[in-house]
């Protein structure tokens, strides 16, 4: 695709053809060794800039109907390698810079921790009349560990709470229970991660 519409805003050293972007992708995928989804694969090449979001889009599908990839899954729009697919990861993606591929590799790695993130744990965000809630769940087998509703004036300061709750449920969770039982000992250094799985 030589359509500057398809190749703008991409970074040096990015793949330069049709090709060299599947055989990215299925690196990436085969790297993940997990569905992944259509949004966090152009969440990653977004954060990156190595691929243009125009290009991606039009090649995945096509990826799909070559053979390269197929959809998993009861929802739409995720994906996982073929073994055609994983061939072409193992044969080609040489081709493609290391650089280029630990970094893809890196921002997919969070894309797909904060998935697993949100689907183990539970944030709602619910307008009131005089400003927002925000209730977030830890679920167990039977009870949950915690379920916990703030108040907050914006919807900014629930989203702001989401991330850090997202970023690190180990540290919240103790760090709330520390403060509730007054037992900060038996509960095991509290320390955050550090992670950011949102920037």
């Amino acid at each position: 695709m030589n359509n500057g519409l398809f190749t703008a805003g991409v970074l040096p050293g990015a793949p330069t053809n049709d090709f060299e972007v599947k055989f990215l992708i299925c690196d990436l995928l085969y790297s993940a060794g997990e569905p992944v989804s259509f949004d966090q694969l152009a969440t990653t090449f977004q954060k990156t800039g190595y691929v243009n979001y125009f290009e991606f889009s039009a090649l995945i599908q096509e990826m799909v109907q070559q053979g390269h990839l197929q959809e998993v899954g009861k929802e739409k729009s995720v994906y996982q390698l073929t073994e055609h697919g994983s061939r072409a990861a193992q044969e080609f993606a040489h081709t493609i810079p290391l650089s280029v591929r630990e970094r893809c590799k890196e921002e997919l790695g969070r894309q797909l921790k904060l998935g697993r993130r949100m689907r183990e744990n539970q944030v709602a965000i619910r307008k009131t009349e005089d400003g927002y809630t925000i209730t977030i769940e830890i679920p167990d087998i039977g009870t949950p560990l915690m379920n916990l509703t703030l108040f907050m004036p914006t919807r900014a300061h629930c989203e702001a709470i989401q991330r850090r709750f997202l970023n690190d449920p180990q540290y919240f969770y103790k760090g709330i229970l520390s403060i509730a039982t007054g037992d900060s000992h038996s509960l095991g250094p509290i320390v955050e991660s550090g992670e950011n799985l949102f920037d």
